[in-house]
Formats: C-alpha cells, structure tokens, sequence
C-alpha cells in the first residue's frame, strides 16, 4: 500500500494526504477537490492520524521543504511506513521562485538530515555523480567537467538537475561477508563489494577477516567496507575431495555483529537489484533452499532433526542469508557448537557441515523461515544468469558460458534454415 503525503491535485498513492485544499504553489493551478481523490485525508504531515507501520511506501514530492519541522514529520513517515519512504526536494541551486519554500537543502545536508532518522540513506543528484566522474583521472574528468558546464549552464531548462530523489530504509541493516587469503576469494570479494556499494554505504559493510590473511588484501578490502580481523573459532573438515580439509568460511562470525538485521553474501556473489527491500516482512531468516537437497539421503536427514526432537526443513544455501529480530544472536551457540561436533553426512558427494549445522539450529530455535527463489537468489550453476534477481551466485564459467552462447547461436539458425 503506497500513501502520497503532500498529493495536491495529481495524487499517486492508494491512500492521499494533504492539508491545503486551495493551490500554494505557481506550478500547481487546480484545487484539490476531495471528492475526486482516491481515499482522500486531510492530515498534517508533522501528526499523521495513521498506526505504526501501515503503508509499505511513503512517497512524498516537494512537500518537505515546506514543513515547520521537517525532522518531526521525517519521523511520522519512518512510524506510519514498513519498509522505504521515497522523498523529492528541489536542490538548492534551484530557483527559489516560491515563497513557501521554509527550507532549501543540497545533496549533502539532505543526506546528513535523514540520516538522522534513517539508518540507510541515498540522495541522488546529476551534480554528486558529476563530481565523482571527475574525480576518476584526466580523461574522465574532461566528461565530468562537461556534463557540470551544461547542467549549470541549462539547469533553468532541466528540471530533474535540480531535483534530489532521497531513497530511505526504515530497518538497520547490516551486511556481512567472511573470507580469507584462499584461492580467488580476495578478488571475489571485492568485486562483490563494489555491486553491493551501488544501494549500500561502506558503514553497513563488515568483513570478518579469518587466517591465512595479507596485509594487501587488507588495505584493499579497507577500501570499501569495515574489516575486521577475526580468529579461526571452527574445526576444519573436508568439505569435498577436490578442496579436502579446510574451514570453508566460517559464517558463524556474523553471528557476532550488534545489529538486529544482518544479510550475510557469499564473496562469490554479485549484487544486481537492491537487498534492502527483501528485509522487511514477517519472518526470522531468509534463504533459497539449496539445490544439494534432491540428492540427499532422508533418512540421514531426518534423523538429525529428530535426535534434536525438531521438525525437518530444507537445507538453506547460505550464499546470501537474511537474519532478522537477533535470530543470528539466539542460533549463534547452537550453530557454532554443532559446526565443531561429528555431524552424519547426507549427501554421496559433499560434506556441507556449516549449513547441516544451521539448518538444525534454526529447526530447533523454531524460527520463522522465509524461502526465496531464483528472482532473489539466482544461480549461476543452474543457468540462472539472465534471470532477473536481486543476487546472483556462482564463479563465472567463461568457456561454459562461450559454449552456451555458440550452442544457442547454432539452434537459433538451424530453427530459422527449418523454417
């Protein structure tokens, strides 16, 4: 449900407020007539008459630039939302032709305002990508200072330069990866990092740092998230013959992060749609159930459940975890004690003790478990590239995938030739 706070005569929400009736600004000629509009409230927006989380979107256009105390009404559209409040203001290089306008923000102050209401926060502009643009080196700099020539010097003419679009999350969320000086993982991780920055601040980005560690590594993965060095706390095993006795990334360490919502992501993992909005709704943990389970052997299965008197679930793949309400705190010493016990092994093939292990603790703490699919959490190894998702998971297979397209390519002409 969407509620449009400020709507004037052109609403846009299921539910409409507003608390003039008669036109306050040049740009808007026509008064608002009630009886025409879909659910219509006169209301305040610094006291909204609505319960604690009652609309998914809050949405509001130019309203807030004309608020006595915008920090009071930030803080009815964070009560009356569940999930993100979308705000437009205009810049304050834009004109100020209206005498209404109380307050005038740019990119910055806007930011450190909702900030102060909002745990994730991005205000977008022309202007801010510009000036990373230049900041990139002399060629792309050139391009930079273009596009700031010509926005400044049409920005009477282009109304969205002068416009700021602030996205805010309602939830504290933190995101979590583990990894190590193995294999390729550093340079997966980083480029894991960097899908996830384009929706996420480095603030929100920990990376717990187990041995065998570098210290360039270090100062690269400092770059772009909070890092953290953390002994190993797991026994080693052997997970499959091909990789034979190691940790496999010790995931318990998210357990350790004082925040009540933590998304946890494979260093494997790129990040193509924003995570924050799969946070809200009713559930403890989130999780597409991994493609391991067909091959299990349900006896075994079953049978570690029942030894705890807890009721079997699937086996999550924990490439990309949501934990919600401090489930990650209350399954922590279960988890991590069941990691380092001699757990039977349900697969022929591989030794997946970490999630057997997660799967009885969060099977035992009786926690409400929300299953995500391929449009939350594709994977590569089941030829789920081109699906459109919030996260895709797996090593890019480059002669794989060159096959694939010569394969596809091949079918293609011979159903035309047929044809």
């Amino acid at each position: 449900m969407i509620l449009d706070l400020g709507c004037g005569s052109f609403p846009k929400g299921d539910v409409n407020v507003d608390l003039f009736l008669a036109p306050i600004q040049s740009a808007e000629k026509l008064p608002i007539e009630p009886k025409k509009i879909k659910n219509f409230v006169l209301a305040d927006a610094h006291y909204l008459p609505f319960r604690d989380d009652t609309f998914t979107i809050v949405y509001s256009s130019h309203v807030l630039e004309h608020l006595v105390n915008p920090y009071i009404a930030l803080k009815e559209f964070k009560r009356v939302s569940r999930a993100v409040v979308y705000i437009n203001v205009p810049s304050s290089k834009y004109p100020n032709d209206c005498r209404y306008h109380l307050y005038r923000w740019d990119a910055n102050t806007l930011e450190h305002l909702l900030k102060m209401v909002f745990p994730h926060v991005r205000v977008y502009s022309t202007e801010k990508v510009a000036h990373k643009i230049r900041r990139k080196g002399k060629p792309i700099g050139l391009i930079g200072d273009l596009l700031l020539s010509l926005m400044r010097k049409f920005r009477h003419y282009l109304f969205w330069h002068d416009q700021l679009t602030a996205v805010c999350y309602k939830y504290p969320v933190k995101f979590v990866y583990t990894v190590s000086d193995r294999r390729n993982m550093i340079s997966d991780v980083i480029r894991s990092i960097k899908s996830l920055r384009r929706f996420v601040n480095k603030e929100h980005i920990i990376v717990f740092y187990t041995p065998p560690r570098s210290k360039k590594s270090y100062e690269k993965l400092s770059r772009l998230a909070i890092v953290k060095k953390v002994p190993n706390v797991t026994k080693p095993f052997v997970f499959s013959k091909a990789i034979g006795e190691s940790r496999y990334g010790e995931k318990v360490h998210l357990c350790d992060v004082d925040c009540p919502n933590v998304v946890f992501l494979d260093a494997d993992t790129i990040v193509k749609k924003n995570p924050l909005n799969l946070v809200y709704g009713n559930f403890d943990f989130s999780a597409r159930p991994g493609n391991a389970n067909k091959d299990f052997d349900m006896n075994v299965w079953e049978g570690m459940f029942a030894k705890f008197g807890a009721k079997p679930i699937p086996m999550p793949n924990t490439g990309f975890m949501i934990f919600k309400n401090w489930c990650h705190k209350e399954i922590k010493n279960l988890w991590l004690k069941l990691i380092n016990s001699d757990l039977p092994n349900p697969h022929p093939k591989n030794y997946l003790k970490e999630q057997y292990a997660l799967a009885i603790a969060l099977a035992v703490k009786r926690k409400r478990i929300r299953w995500m699919t391929e449009r939350e959490h594709a994977f590569r190894w089941l030829g789920e590239t081109n699906v459109d998702t919030y996260v895709l998971h797996g090593r890019r297979n480059f002669k794989k995938e060159l096959k694939t397209k010569i394969r596809r390519t091949l079918r293609s002409v011979l159903k035309q030739c047929w044809t």
